[in-house]
């Protein structure tokens, strides 16, 4: 896995995180 995927798949984690919470709030 090289170093572009890591990227990727952190910044999907933390925009599903946020979209949870807005739709929580």
């Amino acid at each position: 896995m090289n170093v572009l995927s890591i990227i990727i798949v952190i910044g999907k984690g933390k925009y599903k995180k946020r979209i949870y919470k807005e739709e929580k709030a």
